[in-house]
């Protein structure tokens, strides 16, 4: 019973949010969107990847299977545009308010099925298969798929297939309904008794084996369950953007949903949620010259101060979160209003970098009082404050730089529109060589993670952290 009144809360809530987001600018909404079904695209690949400790490189075909066979339903059997399912639930006596999400909702189901069962056909015979092999195997299914789908003119073909704007059914409360009954599934999952044979797996496949886990069949299971999210992600993917190219939807994009698992942390659903709402906004934040200052000294404030814990002195650990908050604020600043360098000013209030400034500034001071210290705290203090000048004068007083830092910053203003893919790899690449574990390691965001960021919870031991999480 408690379950079902969280679900009917949970429902409530993304309703609550959907209506919101329509007061949102059309650029903010879709962006939401985006993330929404990169979360459930990096959620379900996580499945496969961290808990079973696979390497699968098709993760976009399955999502192509799954987008072009909700389109097809839609457009021919749907009936929003003339005769169809639709019409015959209302002749039924259903009203069109609720015959069409019904129908949208079978289109989805059957969308996600029918990649399930491909995710079977595939998953059997090359999920025998490890490492390398497996990868190789699972994308040439992808490039099977695309180039299969291609040649089929009532697809569209090579031309792509285009819905009619009547078409567009996906929303911000259809996609994030959906990411909470993925994410739902695989915690599910994963707190099952399948789940830690998943994990057995992925730790020692030989092991397992022999203490008499089916290894092929917990393999199956989640290559089918993240092949079926992925078509669920198409879908709605492609009743959002109403119109479905298989260069969309090729090998690059499932190198992409990789990308987001690696990052976020092989085996963490959480880490996965964040890195996706990561690599989905930071190209658009690298669009601005203020979201690429903002990204920077977020990368330097956690860098430099966040791992610094020093036990008596919850100051400077929670100046330091304030100062990354700050930050962050200001860059999404730049995102919503999307503001060049000229228009900074207007994008970001004053008092808001000086939050940020101060917050910087204090953390980087509040590491230097007396007491125990680690003996690195007077290069992270110099550190960060060097990066808040920085920031600060990038910002709002280039006229205090020297003269060819001024035509540095200008010359990287202009040419940001192609510069921005080059910055987002080289942010990739330290956030790698900082992380290589990933942003949460394999762990999961729980309360007492909240009050170990905020310095009010001893660290567990590593034994600890693994069942807490």
């Amino acid at each position: 019973m408690a379950r079902l009144a969280l679900l009917v809360l949970t429902a409530v809530i993304i309703g609550a949010l959907g209506k919101i987001s329509e007061f949102l600018p059309g650029y903010l909404q879709t962006q939401l969107i985006y993330i929404g079904i990169n979360i459930i695209l990096a959620v379900s690949l996580n499945l496969i990847n961290g808990f079973a400790g696979q390497f699968s490189l098709g993760h976009a075909g399955f999502m192509a299977i799954g987008g072009y066979m909700a389109a097809y339903l839609t457009v021919n059997y749907g009936g929003f545009t003339g005769p169809g399912a639709v019409s015959l639930l209302e002749r039924a006596g259903l009203p069109q308010a609720l015959a069409s999400p019904l129908v949208f909702l079978i289109a989805i189901l059957v969308a996600g099925l029918v990649a399930g069962f491909f995710g079977v056909l595939v998953g059997l015979p090359t999920l025998r298969l490890r490492g390398d092999y497996l990868a190789i195997a699972t994308l040439g299914f992808g490039e099977i798929i695309v180039h299969i789908i291609s040649q089929i003119e009532e697809l569209g073909g090579a031309r792509g297939f285009s819905l009619s704007s009547e078409l567009q059914l996906s929303s911000f409360f259809w996609v994030y309904a959906w990411v909470a009954l993925t994410i739902l599934m695989a915690r599910n999952l994963i707190c099952s008794s399948h789940g830690r044979a998943l994990i057995a797996v992925r730790e020692d496949e030989v092991a397992a084996e022999a203490m008499g886990i089916n290894t092929t069949r917990y393999k199956v299971i989640a290559f089918v369950m993240g092949a079926l999210l992925a078509g669920v992600a198409g879908a709605l993917y492609g009743h959002y953007t109403m119109y479905l190219h298989i260069d969309d939807l090729r090998f690059l994009r499932s190198i992409e949903i990789v990308v987001m698992v690696v990052l976020g942390g092989m085996g963490s659903i959480a880490g996965s949620v964040v890195a996706a709402v990561i690599l989905t906004l930071l190209p658009e934040l690298l669009r601005t010259f203020l979201g690429v200052a903002s990204a920077a000294y977020i990368l330097l404030i956690g860098a430099v101060v966040l791992p610094v814990r020093r036990p008596g002195h919850r100051l400077a650990y929670s100046l330091a979160v304030s100062s990354f908050a700050a930050a962050a604020l200001l860059g999404l600043a730049a995102f919503i209003t999307r503001a060049d360098v000229g228009e900074t000013m207007a994008a970001a209030p004053p008092l808001l970098l000086w939050i940020c400034a101060a917050a910087g500034l204090l953390a980087s001071s509040s590491m230097l009082l007396p007491g125990p210290r680690t003996r690195d705290a007077l290069s992270r203090s110099l550190l960060c404050l060097l990066a808040t000048a920085i920031m600060f004068m990038l910002l709002f007083r280039p006229q205090l730089l020297p003269g060819p830092v001024i035509e540095l910053r200008a010359w990287v203003s202009a040419k940001l529109p192609q510069l921005r893919m080059v910055i987002y790899a080289l942010l990739l690449v330290v956030l790698m060589i900082a992380r290589p574990q990933g942003l949460l390691g394999g762990h999961e965001i729980t309360w007492q993670s909240f009050r170990r960021l905020l310095g009010r919870a001893p660290t567990p031991t590593h034994g600890q952290e693994n069942t807490s999480s």
